[in-house]
């Protein structure tokens, strides 16, 4: 049978966003099957249910000229994370970076006759690239969200973009200042700032000279606005507020081990909460003209919620975050600093563990820092931060639910998405549903159909979260998306093979009740079949092929092995999306293999280096290619690049599961420069992709 835990684990961990009816289908129907009761109510996720909601009321603005009328309203349409967070959000944002750095630099020329505003484009160009540009970006996108469509011209447009800006210079003033009093050696995979021979304390000065020139971005861009004494006002408060902010934190990092998780959240680091989210909200809604006093309210409630859990983020990642990823040197640790994991530790830890801490952190030495790490890691330091970020996100949900706030609804929803992605990517179900949209005629985008793309998704979801359970029994996995694996779980085990398989016959219960009455149906189940069939092939082939990882050359790992996966990942999203929209012509389902299974492969490549070297707090598995002796891309990549000597200490070690043999493999890798050779055969795949896209026309599907 379906056990109500089966579900209860996959609902809040790789199905954690499966609609109320999804869940109530699967268990009704297990329920009949039985003859029983069906199963209690579960939780929900609010955003399963948002996609059904008609429309909302704009809020009306008090700006004499910024008034919208009260009745307009406006479909909350696709609401996804990549909105906002996309690298092409991103790139559009840093495109107006030259322009910023040019305005300061004229501005500096008036004032510094020896290097004529040099010095400003010098620091602003060694500090401010890289990075997430979140609040920056959120502020931009904010004033676009809430701007009415004829009032977006490029001239308005390009307002939000200097908007964003200002809250970065800003955020940027607080680093160096922060990356001074902390000590910190890296920001952005770079030497900080402060550490450069001709600069040293100077970087104190140089922080004040960003933020003035920030006041002045602000006053020559928005001086002539009605709103400009508004955005003043939120910026002067956010800097005192930050500020104050620093003094309470540097206070009570010094008493760490006396601080409670409440406390921590209604004293500590407050400023962080208040610039990174409520910030860049408020001023987007100011410049759109949102500045009636219930609308902010209504909006600190939430974006300060939602600050709080980046809070989190950012203090867990410190810890535990790889500085190749997170661009800085976590100093937490060493510096004693009052953050959540130390929090949460003296309110878990026994008095003998507490007593160590206390001996141990806050010390500047390998040992010490190992130590801790080691005593967070007894408490389950992990699974704390899982569980803590997954009762904040029920908070702010039903918090959301709860208030209505209009258009600005949208704009939580998508910083929810962005900051709670409740386990694994949900990649292929979104390319799903997402195709199916991009090719529904206009005339045909109603809420029944919109849903269908959805549901056709979340099909998807479970089938592969079904090839997913069985995979990890077979590879001997630990965990997947932070968690324990299902199947090592004491009353599972290997009963996990059968719930697989009620995972995926309830997926085809789903699409014969959801799509049964359709034409497409039949190619729907022949595509499911198809995949099926190629991916088991598929895993064996790799099998075979895994026990000879050290003679296969690129070409026929790219050719042969693994093809299944390239498969699974890339063409059954799209296809399935298109089958539902109707594209079922051969010749167009042709063209769109070749783009797709080079996509596929990207993502192969990907997900193999990420097994080896991504930080398991950020995959939510602990890779175990190297273990198990996989034929993944970096042993094949390795094997074309490597001396003889180098490769007859990797047969010796690779496939061997003990953290020895673990640890000279990745050292073995480090020697041949594989993150390089890795972002070059990318770069080159990308520049290949994008050509093919260029060359041929695809019509809607490009």
């Amino acid at each position: 049978m379906i056990s109500s835990k089966v579900l209860g684990f996959f609902q809040k961990s790789s199905v954690g966003n499966l609609s109320k009816r999804f869940l109530y289908e699967i268990k009704h129907s297990a329920g009949s099957l039985r003859g029983k009761r069906s199963f209690k109510t579960m939780p929900v996720n609010y955003i399963a249910e948002f996609w059904d909601k008609r429309e909302y009321p704009v809020l009306p603005s008090d700006m004499p000229q910024k008034t919208l009328p009260r009745n307009y309203l406006i479909k909350p349409k696709e609401v996804t994370s990549d909105m906002w967070f996309s690298q092409e959000k991103r790139d559009e944002f840093m495109s107006y970076f030259p322009d910023i750095v040019q305005q300061l630099e004229s501005k500096a020329a008036t004032i510094d006759m020896i290097e004529h505003g040099k010095h400003i484009s010098e620091v602003l160009n060694y500090v401010v690239p890289g990075g997430r540009k979140y609040a920056g970006v959120i502020a931009a996108e904010t004033y676009k969200m809430l701007l009415p469509k004829s009032e977006q011209t490029p001239e308005n447009i390009k307002l939000g973009y200097y908007l964003g800006w200002c809250v970065e210079l800003l955020i940027e003033k607080i680093n160096m200042a922060d990356d001074i009093m902390d000590e910190t050696v890296e920001r952005r995979n770079k030497k900080a700032w402060h550490l450069l021979e001709n600069v040293k304390m100077a970087a104190i000065n140089d922080s004040c000279i960003i933020e003035t020139g920030m006041y002045y971005l602000l006053q020559r861009n928005f001086g002539h606005l009605h709103c400009f004494m508004r955005l003043l006002q939120h910026v002067n408060e956010a800097a005192f507020i930050v500020f104050m902010g620093q003094h309470i934190d540097m206070k009570y990092a010094r008493d760490a081990f006396n601080t409670s998780l409440k406390m921590y959240r209604e004293t500590a680091n407050n400023c962080a909460i208040y610039i990174v989210s409520y910030l860049p909200v408020v001023l987007g809604m100011t410049l759109a003209g949102y500045t009636d006093r219930e609308n902010v309210q209504n909006a600190k409630s939430i974006l300060t919620q939602l600050g709080y859990f980046y809070l989190i983020e950012n203090d867990y990642m410190d810890c535990f975050g790889d500085p190749a990823l997170t661009g800085k040197v976590g100093t937490d640790i060493q510096t004693g600093k009052c953050r959540w994991p130390i929090v949460a530790f003296m309110e878990k830890a026994s008095p003998e563990q507490k007593y160590l801490m206390r001996d141990h952190y806050g010390k500047d030495n390998k040992e010490s820092i190992a130590l801790v790490k080691k005593l967070f890691e007894d408490v389950n330091m992990h699974q704390l931060y899982a569980d803590y970020s997954a009762e904040l996100y029920d908070t702010l949900m039903k918090d959301i639910e709860k208030n209505s706030y209009g258009d600005l609804k949208k704009v939580y929803l998508k910083l929810v998405l962005k900051y709670f992605v409740p386990g694994g990517r949900k990649y292929a179900g979104v390319v799903t549903a997402e195709t199916y949209k991009m090719l529904l005629p206009k005339s045909e985008k109603t809420p029944e159909n919109i849903k269908l793309g959805y549901y056709l998704g979340w099909c998807v979801e479970l089938y592969y979260d079904s090839i997913f359970m069985n995979d990890d029994i077979i590879d001997g996995a630990k965990t997947r998306r932070n968690k324990i694996c299902w199947h090592r779980l004491k009353d599972v085990q290997l009963n996990a093979i059968n719930d697989a398989h009620l995972i995926e016959t309830g997926m085809y219960y789903l699409l014969r009740k959801n799509f049964g009455y359709l034409d497409c149906y039949g190619r729907i189940l022949e595509l499911f079949n198809d995949t099926s069939f190629i991916y088991r092939l598929g895993q064996q082939i790799e099998i075979k092929y895994s026990k000879d990882a050290f003679n296969t050359s690129l070409k026929l790992f790219r050719s042969a092995l693994n093809s299944a996966s390239v498969y699974m990942a890339s063409y059954l999203p799209v296809v399935l999306g298109m089958t539902l929209a109707g594209y079922t012509d051969p010749e167009i389902v042709i063209k769109a293999r070749t783009i797709l299974t080079q996509l596929g492969y990207f993502y192969l490549i990907e997900n193999d280096y990420m097994d080896c070297f991504g930080d398991p707090a950020l995959t939510g598995k602990v890779g175990r290619d190297i273990q198990t002796g996989r034929c993944r891309w970096p042993i094949v990549a390795f094997m074309e690049k490597a001396s003889p000597e180098q490769k007859k200490l990797m047969r010796a070690n690779y496939g061997k599961d003990n953290a020895e043999n673990v640890a000279v493999a990745k050292q073995l890798f480090e020697e041949i420069n594989i993150h390089n050779i890795y972002t070059e055969y990318v770069f080159e795949l990308y520049q290949k992709l994008m050509k093919d896209i260029e060359e041929n026309s695809y019509g809607d599907l490009k």
